[in-house]
């Protein structure tokens, strides 16, 4: 069930007319998340957004996370930076990446989230596939490996950043 925050982007800080770049990633959490650790990252993750004119979507099941990012180009791409830099985050696989959006999928909310099977993990993934074009696909075919191992449960380690 997706939750919604309980506040929502004003016109301010997204404006109808922006163009908007959308990315979808998947990782494997460095640990089983908590309700509480959950509820630390929803806030931070609305507060954040909220500033930088961000709607988004978190699904998670276990340690598996799947995150469709909408947005100002420049903040979708910082926020991707902190995420790929987040220790808490192994398995990072970006799923799509899509410039010149104008309509938001998320309305205005900043952080739409909840708990999901990963049947329906699956058909978030195959429904943004589905709705890109082919041009914007090319991360998909490097992407499928990754992604089926993450989807199935093994958490294969071959995937990760070697430690520093």
């Amino acid at each position: 069930m997706i939750k919604p925050s309980g506040t929502t982007l004003s016109s301010s800080t997204a404006p109808a007319s922006a163009q908007l770049q959308r990315l979808m990633y998947c990782s494997v959490s460095a640990a089983t998340p908590t309700p509480a650790s959950l509820a630390q990252i929803f806030a931070v993750a609305q507060r954040n957004n909220l500033r930088d004119g961000i709607t988004s979507v978190l699904l998670v099941d276990g340690r598996l996370l799947i995150q469709f990012i909408e947005g100002p180009e420049p903040s979708v791409q910082a926020l991707w930076a902190r995420i790929c830099n987040d220790p808490q985050h192994h398995c990072i696989v970006q799923l799509l990446l899509h410039n010149g959006a104008t309509q938001r999928l998320f309305g205005s909310w900043p952080m739409l989230h909840g708990q999901a099977t990963r049947a329906e993990m699956l058909a978030l993934v195959r429904n943004a596939y589905l709705s890109s074009s082919t041009a914007q696909r090319p991360v998909w075919a490097q992407s499928i490996g990754p992604l089926m191992i993450l989807l199935d449960g093994e958490f294969s380690h071959a995937f990760a950043d070697p430690p520093p």
